[in-house]
């Protein structure tokens, strides 16, 4: 299990920079694609914060970065959850987190269902950021999990 997830959080960083690097090459700084694609980075951390209990990387769910922010917070990112994937235990994957979502509904679930989930959840957002950059006028870059496994080459 721990090497499948971090094949899928080192999919998911290549992802979020390929998204990256889409929005700055057609100058894209603004707008409700920065909005979203700041919500995918702020959770990746939320998700953490919750997991972990390390409040110190929190950051609000909306709040709005700019392209050099995300930036220097995609390699900072990967590292902690690489970090924190190669210290799991199976104890660690079974264990129930009880947490509150942004709209205060509280919720419990297990850390291996969470750990997915992250990386689901910045896919759907990509999505939506692909759909923003491409009625811009510009086409999105492909990060769909099957071009990355065909494209890269991923060794652990």
């Amino acid at each position: 299990m721990k090497a499948y997830l971090k094949k899928l959080f080192t999919y998911n960083h290549w992802a979020n920079t390929t998204t990256l690097q889409t929005l700055k090459s057609n100058n894209i700084e603004e707008g409700e694609a920065i909005k979203i694609f700041s919500h995918v980075i702020n959770a990746q951390y939320i998700w953490f914060s919750r997991i972990t209990g390390n409040k110190g990387l929190h950051k609000p769910v909306w709040s709005i970065h700019s392209l050099s922010d995300i930036a220097s917070f995609l390699p900072e990112n990967l590292t902690m959850w690489m970090k924190y994937i190669d210290l799991l235990s199976d104890e660690e994957l079974k264990r129930i987190i009880n947490y509150s979502n942004s709209e205060g509904h509280q919720f419990q679930n297990e850390v291996g269902d969470m750990l997915p989930h992250l990386v689901n959840h910045a896919s759907y957002h990509r999505g939506q950021v692909a759909k923003l950059v491409r009625q811009t006028g510009f086409a999105p870059t492909n990060t769909d999990y099957i071009t990355w496994c065909r494209t890269v080459e991923y060794k652990e």
